[in-house]
């Protein structure tokens, strides 16, 4: 679990990364706060505006990422990147 409480100004980004186990069946990634900031999936490096995985597209900061098994790219053990971009 990544529980951080950060903030990030208008057109910055913030970085994570998340170390799936083997047999992990879902990785959920939420976002909350103020303002609107945008939540990035990646699995094979860290996500920019263009190249990513997963999106959820929304206005405000209350976002989701579900990635499991059924998932496109579907949830492997290894590194997964998350970042998030302060959009307004």
């Amino acid at each position: 679990i990544l529980n951080t409480s950060n903030s990030v100004a208008t057109g910055a980004w913030r970085h994570y990364t998340v170390s799936i186990p083997t047999g992990s069946t879902q990785m959920v990634v939420q976002l909350s706060g103020t303002g609107d900031a945008d939540v990035y999936v990646r699995k094979a490096g860290q996500p920019t505006l263009s190249l990513y995985d997963f999106r959820p597209w929304l206005n405000g900061s209350a976002e989701t990422v579900t990635v499991n098994g059924s998932s496109s790219p579907a949830l492997t053990s290894g590194t997964w990147y998350i970042s998030v971009n302060g959009y307004s």
